[in-house]
């Protein structure tokens, strides 16, 4: 996302790899996977997002970007939309269609 100029100033500053270790983690924790994510964690999760309330046009990119690096991984488009359907209820935004 810090490519993306809609996202790179939010994302300015920020421990980006930590950000992405934590929010994979948080994906697998969400979806069944082997990896999960202990309350430490999810504080320093809090305080990384903390002031980042997306306007629903960084958002779109947000979710761009994800569908993208899926695609790019060769993830189906089923498993792409299942993905951005979970992100956008945990996240409290209605699914895009």
């Amino acid at each position: 996302h810090a490519a993306n100029p809609l996202l790179a100033a939010r994302l300015r500053g920020r421990d980006l790899p930590q950000l992405k270790t934590i929010s994979s983690s948080l994906l697998s924790a969400r979806t069944g996977g082997p990896r999960h994510v202990d309350d430490g964690a999810m504080s320093t999760t809090a305080t990384m997002y903390a002031g980042m309330s997306f306007r629903a046009e960084e958002w779109a990119a947000v979710m761009d970007d994800i569908a993208a690096a899926m695609a790019e991984h060769e993830v189906g488009a089923v498993e792409v939309r299942e993905v951005a359907d979970l992100l956008q209820a945990a996240a409290g935004h209605a699914p895009r269609r």
